[in-house]
C-alpha cells in the first residue's frame, strides 16, 4: 500500500518507476543540498520582485526616469538587482524556511522509500 500523507511531499518530483539501466542518471548528478538551497533563494528573489513591483504600483509616476519604455525597463532591471541582493544578503527569512521545510521532506521520503 502505498504511502499517504497530508503533507507536501506528494508535490515533490520523483521518478515513477526505475528505469533500472536506462535510467539517465539524473538521480546521481543532483546535489540535493547544494541545489535546494539555490533553488529556496531564488524562489525568495522571484517573490521579492513581484513584492517590489506591487510596491512601486502603488507610488505616483515620476519624470525622473520617464514613462516610456526606456524607464520602465530601467524600473524592471533596478527591481531585479534589488530583489536577488536582499535575498543573497539573507533576504526576509523566506529563502530558509522553505528550504528547511524541503529538507524534512526529502528526509520523510528518504525514510519512506527505504522501508517499502
Amino acid at each position: 500500500m502505498p504511502y499517504l500523507s497530508n503533507d507536501l511531499s506528494f508535490y515533490v518530483a520523483r521518478p515513477a518507476i526505475s528505469l533500472g539501466p536506462f535510467s539517465s542518471g539524473w538521480e546521481n548528478k543532483i546535489d540535493i543540498g547544494k541545489d535546494l538551497k539555490k533553488l529556496c533563494s531564488e524562489f525568495e528573489s522571484i517573490f521579492l520582485t513581484s513584492l517590489l513591483r506591487q510596491m512601486q504600483d502603488t507610488f505616483p509616476g515620476s519624470d525622473l526616469l520617464g514613462n516610456g519604455m526606456e524607464g520602465k525597463i530601467i524600473k524592471w532591471l533596478w527591481t531585479q538587482t534589488l530583489s536577488q541582493k536582499i535575498a543573497e544578503g539573507g533576504g526576509i527569512g523566506l529563502g530558509k524556511m522553505l528550504y528547511k521545510e524541503l529538507s524534512k521532506m526529502d528526509k520523510t521520503h528518504s525514510n519512506h522509500s527505504q522501508e517499502v
